[in-house]
């Protein structure tokens, strides 16, 4: 197992760490794509959005 640690910096001490497991014969590109999601999911999915301007 590889494990791989996600991590985020809001500002002075407020850290955001997770640490994820993955098979030892992981990609950069499957690690990456999991990483986009944990950001999405866990740091700004419920701060953004966007929408067409009529």
């Amino acid at each position: 197992m590889r494990i791989i640690v996600f991590k985020y910096t809001r500002g002075f001490n407020d850290i955001v760490e997770e640490e994820v497991e993955f098979e030892n014969d992981v990609t950069e590109e499957e690690i990456n794509k999991e990483f986009e999601s944990w950001v999405w999911e866990r740091v700004i999915g419920d701060h953004v959005t966007w929408y067409e301007k009529e």
